[in-house]
């Protein structure tokens, strides 16, 4: 009876250890799976053209691609203006995203905590002065006096200011009105308003239609910034967002009209005769070089010269280059 006991323990212990033994290996391999599973990069943009190696990025699956290389996946949120981009970040709810220079430095001077780490697109001659087509002006010191609207604390608002200094003229020579885009063109045709500062597709729409004409240009940039978080603890992500980018300005620069088309697909108020015309205005280019930090620099010295942001930004620290040096 004994001998039979201790037989009967045997193999009841032999049990509990293979039994053991199998949950222990489950347990390594949820790890492991766990340990694999993609993390997952939350990414913010407008579908605008200036954003477009983004969404030609996105539609090519280039994103996919150099994530998947990193064992990450990407969140994308969409935004009506690049304005709301930043206020996702003030509330935690993006790791990198696109936005205007003028956005970008608003936040930092606010002390949001993120960093420019690549342009999207570069142009000279992306924003503009529209006024109505029978309006003789041929310049802004021809409006003199006369109201001229824009969004306030936008890259527009200083597109107006810079049209009046480079006439020489002080800033109450004209009259500034607060407006969005739509609406401020709105009031320019039906006369409420003698011009309005725009960007593309807009601009380009307008002037296009025969209703207004361009007397001014403003340049601009759109780009990527990142959290401080995102850059110190994620770079192999931000840098596969960012090689993704790359793929798409070589592809632009190599096929324009199916990039137009692919554009597109993303901004809905594009005029699809006017696609290829306005996405020509842009430079794709990732890389910041030099002459794009000292943009920003002079930028954000004039923002607050003017009292449009509260504090000096310090480039040194905001602006990272070493993601796209080549």
């Amino acid at each position: 009876m004994k001998k039979f006991t201790a037989v009967l323990l045997s193999i009841m212990f032999a049990a509990a250890m293979f039994v053991n033994a199998g949950c222990g290996s489950a347990k390594k391999e949820e790890t492991k799976a766990a340990a694999e599973a993609p993390k997952v990069i939350r990414l913010g943009a407008v579908p605008s053209t200036s954003y477009a190696p983004f969404w030609v990025a996105k539609d090519l699956g280039y994103l996919d691609e150099e994530l998947k290389k990193v064992n990450y996946t990407y969140k994308l949120e969409s935004f009506s203006i690049g304005s709301v981009v930043k206020d996702a970040f003030i509330s935690g709810n993006l790791d990198m995203g696109i936005m205007g220079e003028f956005a970008a430095i608003v936040g930092n001077a606010n002390g949001v905590d993120y960093h420019i780490v690549a342009n999207v697109t570069t142009n000279t001659e992306g924003r503009g002065l529209l006024v109505r087509a029978d309006n003789p002006a041929r310049s802004i010191a021809d409006l003199k006096g006369q109201r001229v609207a824009a969004t306030k604390s936008s890259s527009h608002h200083l597109v107006f200011i810079d049209l009046i200094r480079e006439a020489g003229m002080k800033l109450d020579d004209v009259q500034f009105i607060h407006m969005t885009d739509e609406d401020g063109v709105t009031a320019l045709l039906r006369g409420d308003v003698a011009g309005v500062c725009v960007s593309d597709p807009i601009l380009t729409r307008v002037a296009e239609s025969g209703d207004g004409k361009i007397i001014g240009y403003g340049p601009g940039a759109s780009m990527w910034v990142a959290t401080s978080e995102t850059v110190k603890n994620r770079p192999e992500a931000v840098q596969a967002v960012l090689t993704a980018c790359q793929r798409a300005d070589d592809y632009m620069n190599a096929h324009p009209k199916e990039s137009a088309q692919i554009v597109l697909k993303y901004v809905k108020k594009l005029k699809p005769e006017l696609a290829e015309q306005i996405l020509s205005k842009y430079t794709m280019i990732t890389e910041l070089r030099p002459s794009d930090v000292e943009f920003m620099a002079n930028t954000a010295k004039e923002m607050y010269d003017i009292g449009v942001i509260p504090n000096k930004v310090d480039n040194t620290e905001f602006v990272i280059t070493n993601f796209t040096k080549k």
